[in-house]
């Protein structure tokens, strides 16, 4: 196994902005959750906890946003148990929620542990024209207007099957996958583009595009990995705005039950249209619509908005009360909060999807003011 010198420059390099590779981080977490007590990691956490306090050091959000506080994965006697929490780096383990509170010294229990419950879970359902297809239960292979359509639990993907000869245009069939809670599904449309989809998202496409123009429309969250083809511009059409590219890499997160629709864009250019105004974002900037209409365009880390499709819930100074929403397309619970304090809460940090959710609700009661009493697959969140 590596040194601890080792070790701590991989640490120095995840709080900057690169990532480790998944056996780089397998490889840190073995060993934080090995190693005894030693002298000189002691004094690199305790420097760099005192940096991440001080806002004289000029430390950006994003810096912070890799600053993860554990006490658990340091041994008795070391310097970190004289701190109320020793420090320790986001991506370690991806299976641990991250936080920037202090951890508060209560340390109380859950009322009770809430599972993902998979019998509430339900069907993966593609409609095609007047046809419907559950892809949770069957696999499907069908030809039509020239494409073949190929759909299992996890993946559909559309073929364009060439004819011997050229024949007139056909008309389009459009068709409609809905992704249920607990769930995300990948997509590949006729022209090559990319789609992940996100749980409680709905998608409408055509099973070809007809030339001049590439359209489909999104209710929720999907990424879009768009193919080039700039004279026929893709379009992706939600409740808040309509999206134009020709090339690009962007996610759109729209929901009908959240009050903020958002649009990050990773690579090439982006136009949103709001209400007849055209807005350009740039990589790495997001253009966020609240329900009043107001728009703003940030600067933003893009990879936070897109690890939902990697197995990842990430949040970046996130009220609880949105937090919350999230969580119950993923889980089989509601959440019903004390009063507007509590739900205004804000939180930065990650969670795996695969974990449960009384993980995420124990380390919240850990290291917050807060108490989570459940009862009939509602959470109650109230001020200790």
């Amino acid at each position: 196994m590596d040194d601890y010198h080792v070790i701590i420059e991989k640490i120095k390099r995840i709080t900057g902005s690169n990532r480790l590779k998944r056996e780089e981080l397998e490889k840190l977490d073995f060993f934080l959750d090995n190693f005894t007590e030693d002298k000189d990691v002691d004094l690199w956490l305790k420097e760099n906890w005192e940096r991440s306090k001080d806002p004289s050091q000029n430390i950006s959000s994003k810096d912070r946003i890799n600053i993860k506080i554990n006490k658990s994965r340091f041994a008795e006697g070391s310097f970190v148990r004289q701190l109320t929490a020793a420090i320790v780096i986001a991506t370690l383990c991806l299976s641990t929620w991250l936080y920037l509170q202090l951890p508060n010294k209560n340390n109380n229990k859950i009322v009770q542990v809430i599972k993902k419950n998979e019998s509430h879970i339900n069907s993966i359902v593609l409609k095609k024209g007047k046809q419907s297809f559950d892809l949770s239960q069957k696999s499907l292979n069908i030809q039509s207007n020239h494409i073949k359509m190929i759909g299992s639990k996890n993946k559909l993907k559309l073929e364009v099957q060439h004819a011997e000869k050229e024949e007139k245009e056909e008309k389009q069939i459009w068709n409609t996958l809905k992704i249920p809670k607990g769930k995300d599904y990948y997509v590949i449309l006729s022209d090559g583009t990319q789609v992940w989809m996100n749980a409680c998202s709905e998608l409408k496409f055509p099973d070809h595009f007809k030339k001049g123009k590439r359209e489909v429309s999104l209710i929720g969250e999907a990424y879009f990995i768009v193919q080039s083809d700039t004279a026929n511009p893709f379009f992706v059409t939600t409740q808040a705005s309509k999206i134009m590219v020709t090339g690009t890499k962007f996610n759109v997160c729209s929901y009908h039950d959240e009050n903020r629709s958002y649009v990050t864009l990773l690579e090439g250019k982006v136009g949103v249209h709001v209400d007849g105004q055209l807005h350009q974002i740039k990589p790495g900037e997001q253009l966020t619509q609240d329900d009043r209409g107001k728009i703003q365009i940030n600067q933003v880390d893009p990879l936070v908005y897109i690890s939902w499709k990697d197995g990842l819930f990430e949040f970046n100074d996130m009220p609880l009360n949105d937090i919350a929403l999230r969580l119950t397309k993923w889980f089989d619970v509601s959440f019903e909060f004390e009063n507007k304090k509590v739900a205004s809460q804000r939180f930065t940090g990650m969670v795996k999807k695969e974990q449960q959710i009384d993980y995420f609700l124990k380390i919240l009661e850990k290291t917050t003011d807060l108490n989570f009493v459940y009862t009939d697959s509602k959470v109650i969140i109230k001020e200790k």
